[in-house]
């Protein structure tokens, strides 16, 4: 119902929808998270920020409660953490798309944090161990969201967004594997 309000654009009701629900059913997962969801919408981005960190992943009890929460995190570039509750909601609904692209996107991003951190690190002691040890998490990172998003291709395989991640991946591998993608992207656009 919460839903509906937020696409009639109608912030007081979505409200008194979800403090009604609260008062229904405390301490209700679900309505927790669609709380946390109205917080972003609304403008309210610390509230939104203090209700995800206040909630416990061991609270959590369906894939869908742990996705959600990860997608938030995501939101907050919280990778890392956002990958431990995508894990959780893998291994529960394995084969799913949404939790196969995001645990993708998550490890692309720690790949190119990581990436980032070693070129910097490079540029003022290129022979810096913690520069090459940086360069060697990005890449088992950067494998792991290929793999991640392979997996997800089998599900999905015209997401153009997936593809073109991919693509961008198996560039700075210096796969085969982006001709390969680049022609699916080619005839997808056609």
């Amino acid at each position: 119902l919460a839903e509906s309000y937020k696409k009639e654009q109608n912030k007081e009701m979505a409200r008194k929808t979800l403090e009604q629900a609260k008062s229904k059913l405390p301490g209700n997962m679900g309505i927790a998270i669609a709380e946390i969801d109205y917080l972003y919408w609304s403008g309210d981005s610390a509230a939104a920020q203090n209700k995800v960190h206040s909630i416990s992943p061991n609270q959590l009890k369906s894939a869908d409660e742990f996705v959600n929460l990860a997608n938030f995190y995501i939101k907050e570039k919280r990778y890392e953490e956002a990958v431990d509750l995508l894990d959780r909601a893998n291994a529960m609904t394995p084969n799913d798309f949404v939790i196969l692209y995001n645990l993708g996107v998550c490890h692309y991003s720690i790949s190119e944090k990581l990436f980032n951190q070693y070129n910097q690190l490079a540029l003022s002691n290129p022979n810096d161990p913690a520069a090459m040890e940086n360069k060697t998490r990005s890449e088992q990172e950067l494998t792991r969201s290929a793999n991640f998003f392979e997996q997800a291709r089998k599900l999905g395989p015209n997401d153009l967004n997936l593809l073109n991640t991919l693509k961008a991946i198996y560039a700075r591998q210096q796969s085969p594997k982006y001709d390969e993608i680049d022609n699916i992207i080619k005839s997808l656009e056609k």
